[in-house]
Formats: C-alpha cells, sequence, structure tokens
C-alpha cells in the first residue's frame, strides 16, 4: 500500500539534513576563498610591511651613522660648522624613520624639542657675549647692533663685559642641559625599541657632558657620547625589538556539529 503523506517527524528529520548540508557547503565556500584569496593577501601585506620596516631602518641606519660623524666636524671653523648642520638634518630624519617605524612619536618630538633648546641656547649666549665685548669696545652703536645690545648687561667697563660674558655662558650651559634631558629621552626610547642599548648610554653621556661643560670636562664626554651614537646607529637591526601593535588576525569560526 502506497503512503501519500509523511509524518512530521519525517519532515522535520529531512529539513535538519538540508540545513546542515547548505551550512556544510556555505563554509566550504567561505574556507575555500579566505584560503585562496584573503590568506594570499594578508601573506602580502604582511611580507610588503616587513620589507618597507627593513628600508626605513636601514635608511635610517646610515642617515643617523652619516649625520653622527658629521657633527664632530663642529671644531673646524666654517665649513665644519656647516656639515655639523648638514649632520643634525641627516640626525633628525634618521630618528623621523625610527620613530614612524616602531610607532612611537614621542622620540622624534623629544629630539625635535631637543635640537630646537640647543640652537636658541647657541644664538643667546652668543648674542650677550658678543653684545657685552662690542658695548665694551664701544661699537654698540653701529647699526644692526640694537638688539644685541639691549640683551646685555648695562654695567659699564669691565665689569659689564665679565658680566656679559657670565650671563651668556650660564644662559647656553641652562638650554644645553635642558636640550640633553630632552635628547636622552629619545635616545632611551630608541634603545628599547630597537634593542640597540647604545643609545641609552650615549643619551647619559650627552646629559653629563652637558652638566659639566660649564668646567670643560663635559666636552671630552660629549665627544665621548657622540662616538657611542655613531656606533649605536650602525648597530641598528633590520627589525625593531618592539613592532608596532596591528590589528588583531580575524578568527576563524569553528565548524557547524554535524548530527546524525
Amino acid at each position: 500500500m502506497t503512503r501519500t503523506g509523511s509524518r512530521p517527524g519525517d519532515l522535520s528529520e529531512g529539513l535538519h539534513v538540508l540545513k546542515t548540508e547548505d551550512v556544510k557547503s556555505a563554509m566550504k565556500r567561505i574556507l575555500k576563498g579566505q584560503g585562496s584569496g584573503d590568506g594570499l593577501g594578508s601573506n602580502s601585506n604582511i611580507k610588503s610591511c616587513a620589507s618597507s620596516t627593513m628600508s626605513k631602518l636601514s635608511e635610517a641606519k646610515t642617515l643617523g651613522g652619516v649625520g653622527a660623524i658629521l657633527t664632530i666636524l663642529l671644531v673646524i671653523p666654517v665649513l665644519g660648522w656647516i656639515l655639523a648642520i648638514v649632520g643634525v638634518v641627516l640626525l633628525l630624519v634618521a630618528v623621523k624613520y625610527i620613530s614612524d617605524t616602531v610607532g612611537d612619536a614621542a622620540i622624534f618630538r623629544n629630539m625635535i624639542v631637543a635640537v630646537v633648546l640647543a640652537v636658541v641656547g647657541l644664538v643667546l649666549g652668543v648674542a650677550v657675549i658678543l653684545g657685552s665685548v662690542l658695548s665694551y669696545v664701544g661699537l654698540s652703536s653701529l647699526s644692526g647692533l640694537t638688539a644685541i645690545k639691549s640683551v646685555t648687561p648695562s654695567t659699564p667697563g669691565v665689569m659689564g663685559l665679565v658680566a656679559g660674558v657670565i650671563l651668556g655662558l650660564v644662559a647656553l650651559w641652562v638650554l644645553l642641559v635642558v636640550s640633553a634631558v630632552f635628547s636622552r629621552r629619545a635616545y632611551d626610547s630608541m634603545a628599547g625599541a630597537l634593542g640597540v642599548g647604545m643609545f641609552r648610554t650615549a643619551g647619559l653621556l650627552y646629559l653629563i657632558g652637558a652638566a659639566t661643560a660649564i668646567i670643560f670636562v663635559g666636552f671630552i664626554i660629549v665627544f665621548v657620547a657622540i662616538i657611542l651614537n655613531i656606533v649605536a646607529f650602525f648597530s641598528i637591526p633590520d627589525q625593531p625589538a618592539q613592532m608596532p601593535a596591528g590589528p588583531a588576525p580575524p578568527v576563524q569560526p569553528p565548524p557547524p556539529a554535524v548530527t546524525a
């Protein structure tokens, strides 16, 4: 005898099997698409990011090392000063590359502040000392020297000259010490991010050298710090010790349970 209908239980079981098969087919398509397309794209992005990181750090290594070498030439009159300025620019570019690579903007910001304070200290110190000397020899009334005269002590004679020189040196010293504080912060961050401890040592010596420059011993310490800075830049690895945090990879959903 042929049945013309089906029981509700059989119908529910048939629908459940169809739904399970549809889910399994959909999951296979998704996993296949991720394995062939998205997976390759992800791998390509990772390789591209790694290649870009290596390129930036390689450039930072060269620019920073050469820039640090050029800063030593500051002791050479005229030409050495120009080369030292070029060296500082190269150092800033190298620090910018490092800052972008490790994802720490404070590194470049601290180095910029350090350079600006050092430049301001040099300009202010030279202006005060030069103004005092010109005032002492009676040339402060020359055209173009009014601004320099305004920042120099008004005490006449030798006392005014001595006071002006001391004031200029103290202003230069204070700003150089503050500059070294920010410079040390930048080098400490670079040491931790790149795994190059020499940067931390160089930053500490810069600070000690600036603090003791008033008794002239600091200039020798600063020279040693520059040498260590050169070695540190040429020791930069191809990959940073701390990579910047990126988005977490997507979690693959577990396959659906198939019920008999």
